[in-house]
C-alpha cells in the first residue's frame, strides 16, 4: 500500500529496500532494517520524487518506494 498519503505519526515498513536509486538503497542499507517498523515524521510528496522523514532517523530523507503503509486487519494504525 502506498504512503503517499501518510501523514505524520503513520506507522510505516520499510519492504524494498533494494528499489530506487543506487545512491538511495546504500543509506536505507546503512541506516534501515528490512521489514522493520518506523514512523512518519514528515513527508515531502513531489511530481517526480517523493520523500519521508522518519522519527526514527532525524535528519535523513527517504524515497517512499522503499515503504508500506502498516495496518491491523481493521485497517487502523498498527504499533510497531
Amino acid at each position: 500500500m502506498s504512503i503517499l498519503g501518510a501523514t505524520s505519526g503513520t506507522h510505516i515498513r520499510l519492504v524494498r529496500p533494494n528499489d530506487g536509486y543506487d545512491s538511495a538503497t546504500k543509506r536505507v542499507s546503512e541506516l534501515l532494517t528490512e521489514g522493520s517498523v518506523y514512523t512518519v515524521d514528515h513527508m515531502c510528496v513531489g511530481s517526480y520524487l517523493s520523500v519521508v522523514l522518519l522519527v526514527e532517523v532525524p535528519g535523513e530523507w527517504f524515497n517512499t518506494i522503499h515503504f508500506d503503509e502498516v495496518e491491523t486487519e481493521q485497517g487502523k494504525q498498527c504499533k510497531p
